[in-house]
């Protein structure tokens, strides 16, 4: 939404920049644009809990991901290539293999693209608000099942996410 108004570049566009944003505006119109945003999800803070995912499981940081359901069904095992970053958000040509597991969703995850929860602090938000890179993804299937698609190339995002956004 940001920017669609003009108050954000979409090269600029980032975890970062919307708090910079947010902190630069009044908290009614900081409340006016979320309450717009159909992707933005209000949550109730529960310090002795895990944070679970839409599976009902406790997410593990940099190894679960939100996906699309009608790609990527619950449960699903992956392998990533994630690209690197440097702790400035910038890609540092280098990629590392992960897997990881289908254990989320969210409402702006759409297509071929998902989110890796990157865990909880302010590291974790961090590197959170920088990830909306390409890389590579191969859907792990046991037995001799046809594959549910090939591998593809989907984006890497922010609220703790892979491989992600628009």
């Amino acid at each position: 939404m940001l920017i669609d108004r003009g108050e954000v570049a979409k090269a600029d566009m980032s975890m970062q920049a919307i708090r910079k944003w947010a902190d630069s505006h009044s908290e009614a119109e900081v409340r006016e644009l979320l309450e717009q945003n159909p992707s933005f999800v209000f949550f109730r803070p529960e310090s002795f809990a895990p944070v679970k995912g839409a599976s009902a499981v406790p997410l593990i940081a940099k190894a679960s991901v939100a996906s699309d359901r009608s790609l990527i069904p619950a449960g699903t095992t992956l392998l990533a290539e994630v690209p690197l970053l440097d702790n400035k958000g910038k890609f540092t040509g280098k990629y590392e293999m992960r897997l990881m597991v289908a254990l989320d969703v969210g409402g702006a995850i759409k297509g071929q693209h998902f989110d890796i929860y990157q865990g909880i602090g302010p590291d974790a938000g961090h590197a959170a608000g920088f990830y909306n890179h390409y890389g590579r993804v191969w859907v792990l299937k046991g037995g001799s099942g046809a594959p549910l698609f090939s591998a593809y190339q989907p984006k890497v995002n922010q609220s703790g996410g892979l491989l992600a956004t628009r």
